[in-house]
């Protein structure tokens, strides 16, 4: 616990802007004319392949959205993380109710065996407690936060996570 403590404050440390390139890529870098004021403002000049990034005029949302995915696989990577977390956070009681049929389900096993009210009620089958961590929304959202921290970090650095 201290650990991710200690991390967070590290992580949380440093001065302002550095002159490196924004993370992540501002709207204004998909919309702006390059040299426009906005463009310079958000620090666009500075990410490696800028020209790529500009939307097709006239396109509709799908040709912005593929163009946008072909411009930066960060963008896949990222849209697909929140598609994953959003799902888990609507299976959050199905993985909750699981559990308590695992944990169910265990308690008859045992009773059927002649174990004590006591033996049963101290021991927890390890699916069990597992699928109800799985089913805590805030558990939930801390294991997407740390998934995308790595993939960030994995992708890029931890200078861009930072």
């Amino acid at each position: 616990m201290l650990g991710l403590i200690a991390g967070t404050v590290l992580a949380g440390g440093g001065g302002g802007h550095s002159e490196g390139a924004p993370f992540p890529v501002p709207l204004s870098c998909y919309s702006e004319d390059q040299g426009s004021e906005e463009f310079l403002a958000a620090r666009c000049d500075k990410v490696h392949g800028i020209e790529n990034y500009r939307d097709p005029e006239g396109a509709g949302i799908g040709g912005i959205l593929s163009h946008r995915l072909s411009a930066n696989a960060f963008n896949l990577i990222g849209s697909l993380l929140f598609l994953f977390a959003i799902l888990h956070t609507f299976m959050a009681n199905k993985l909750t109710a699981m559990a308590h049929e695992v944990h169910h389900e265990h308690d008859k096993r045992m009773k059927e065996v002649g174990k004590s009210e006591d033996e049963i009620t101290h021991d927890i089958p390890l699916k069990a407690e597992i699928l109800h961590f799985m089913g805590e929304v805030e558990a939930i959202f801390g294991m997407w936060v740390v998934v995308l921290m790595l993939v960030t970090i994995g992708y890029y650095d931890w200078g861009t996570f930072k």
